[in-house]
């Protein structure tokens, strides 16, 4: 492979930094003004979630505990529930924030354009819209952010690394049961890099989850999966879950910069085809 001269780079690097500036500062404003404006984004299950930080409605055990525990305790406990979920909100971007800016200093060049382009990728819809929800995505995807920080700079990690990491993946499985991706996701992992230790993150996640199951019998997971049952007694074919999976992964990724309102109209065919090129291109380049 060719090497570029420090010149060439040091152009390359100040041509993009402006673009860069220019978009992030039109995004953070129309964010500002968004979130100014309307507030935090409300969903269906926000009206649960004020049930329980207000100590009502015990039986939403579909609901993960922990971000309606964290909103009823101090200081939280001294606003309103609206107030609460706007202050929770704020924090999450200020959070979100501090994060992207260490990871941009892991970067010996460039780092502003790096800080930019994270910045423009946390402002983009979908985080936007995650991060500004009255819901326990926003907490979610602040542990995540950290648990990505903490699991691809190995520098990062000391004699206590293991201990940290197993325990905030096990927190993380009481603010939302997508945490359990990371099961299949670190058992590969292990097959491929042979770091054993990370079995232990693996069963701090399981334990939590069964401790999870064995407090909340009746969570969301379990409530969907006895839908799934009921309602498609068939298993559906592999080639089929194999093309909606790739085609749904195009029309997601296209969405984390656009609206998804918009990408989800994308047909399945286009989608699945744009799809593999964007998994052959990455395999191969």
């Amino acid at each position: 492979m060719c090497e570029i001269e420090p010149n060439v780079e040091k152009k390359l690097s100040k041509s993009t930094l402006y673009p860069l500036l220019l978009l992030f500062s039109a995004i953070l404003t129309g964010a500002v003004l968004d979130f100014w404006k309307y507030g935090s984004y409300i969903t269906p299950d926000t009206i649960g979630y004020f049930n329980m930080i207000q100590g009502k409605g015990t039986d939403l055990t579909t609901l993960s505990p922990f971000y309606g525990f964290i909103l009823s305790l101090f200081p939280f406990s001294l606003l309103s529930a609206f107030d609460r979920i706007m202050v929770s909100g704020i924090l999450m971007f200020l959070l979100a924030f501090y994060l992207i800016f260490k990871i941009s200093n892991k970067s010996e060049q460039n780092k502003t354009n790096y800080l930019l382009a994270f910045g423009i990728t946390i402002l983009s819809w979908w985080s936007f819209r995650v991060l500004g929800r009255a819901h326990a995505d926003s907490h979610f995807y602040i542990m995540l952010l950290l648990w990505v920080y903490l699991f691809v700079w190995k520098e990062e990690r000391s004699k206590r690394y293991f201990i940290l990491i197993s325990c905030l993946s096990a927190l993380m499985v009481w603010v939302k049961l997508n945490t359990l991706f990371l099961i299949p996701l670190l058992t590969l992992w292990v097959l491929i890099s042979k770091e054993k230790k990370w079995t232990y993150v693996i069963g701090a996640i399981i334990i939590s989850w069964l401790s999870y199951r064995w407090m909340l019998p009746d969570n969301i997971l379990d409530l969907h999966l006895s839908n799934q049952v009921l309602l498609q007694p068939d298993q559906v074919s592999p080639a089929v879950l194999l093309y909606e999976n790739i085609s749904s992964f195009f029309q997601v990724s296209i969405g984390i910069l656009f609206s998804d309102l918009v990408t989800q109209y994308i047909p399945l065919p286009i989608a699945f085809s744009f799809g593999c090129l964007s998994i052959f291109y990455n395999h191969f380049t």
